[in-house]
């Protein structure tokens, strides 16, 4: 299956969203705030827009889900965060990406994640491996694929410097572990597949625009990701994920935090 068309219309798309979030950088005033407590900027609806657009008009028969705009139905689906990490936008850290992602058969086949601060452009397509490019610097573009630590001594990347006490618990249960901050979730989960980090853990459950597009580029990396329970992931349409997901570099590392997991959860029932 060729997926030439939609790749390319999927990097050029985040490119041009992400150059009108750069336009808005460090000026930005929230529009609205969410039920969920979470702020929604300029820059958030003006790369909603642009996505949708180039999508609909390049693929109109494709469904669409999206953090900041109504879901589209149709055959494939695209998972849409227009600006993941709006928090590190608005902090004006460079902790935040645009996320597109393609799933076939409820499955992610193609991921685009780009960080406007630094021009990098992530993607990747199923069995066509994955990739981190440098736009500024057209030498530099390189094959992700994840190597396995040889030590037991792991580095986990995490999102809250003072993690809550479930996760804390499961860290415990894996042993020695080294923790690594990071902002956004596709970066954090981008972490694994550039071998700065061995595995992620979700403290809790996303959306699927969160995931969908870091997901396609971690499996084509040879990164295991799951739901901590070790069921696969399936998108069917749905906004939110039914359960906590992880990232792992290999399969002694997934066996623990599954186990880890499970102990956990037992745990918190006595």
């Amino acid at each position: 299956m060729s997926l030439e068309n939609e790749h390319q219309e999927a990097t050029q798309l985040a490119y041009l969203a992400g150059q009108e979030i750069c336009k808005r950088y460090r000026r930005q005033v929230i529009t609205r705030v969410k039920a969920d407590n979470s702020p929604v900027t300029e820059a958030d609806l003006i790369s909603t827009e642009i996505i949708l657009n180039g999508l609909q008009s390049a693929f109109p028969h494709d469904g669409v889900v999206s953090e900041e705009s109504e879901d589209i139905q149709g055959g494939r689906t695209w998972y849409v965060d227009p600006l993941d990490g709006t928090k590190g936008f608005l902090w004006q850290t460079d902790q935040f990406a645009v996320h597109i992602g393609l799933c076939i058969e409820q499955a992610p086949i193609l991921g685009v994640v780009y960080k406007p601060i630094g021009n990098i452009m992530y993607s990747a397509c199923k069995d066509a491996g994955a990739f981190r490019h440098a736009l500024s610097n057209s030498a530099s573009f390189d094959q992700l694929q994840c190597k396995v630590t040889q030590s037991e001594r792991w580095t986990l990347v995490t999102r809250d410097r003072l993690p809550s006490q479930g996760l804390l618990d499961l860290i415990k249960r894996l042993g020695s572990m080294k923790l690594l901050f990071s902002g956004g979730e596709g970066i954090r989960m981008l972490k694994v597949a550039e071998n700065i980090a061995d595995a992620y853990i979700q403290p809790k459950a996303a959306n699927t625009w969160d995931v969908c597009a870091p997901h396609a580029i971690l499996s084509a990396a040879g990164v295991i990701v799951e739901y901590v329970d070790g069921t696969p992931i399936v998108y069917e349409g749905q906004r939110e994920m039914t359960k906590r997901i992880y990232a792992a570099n290999s399969e002694n590392l997934a066996a623990k935090i599954k186990e880890a997991e499970r102990e956990t959860c037992l745990k918190s029932t006595l």
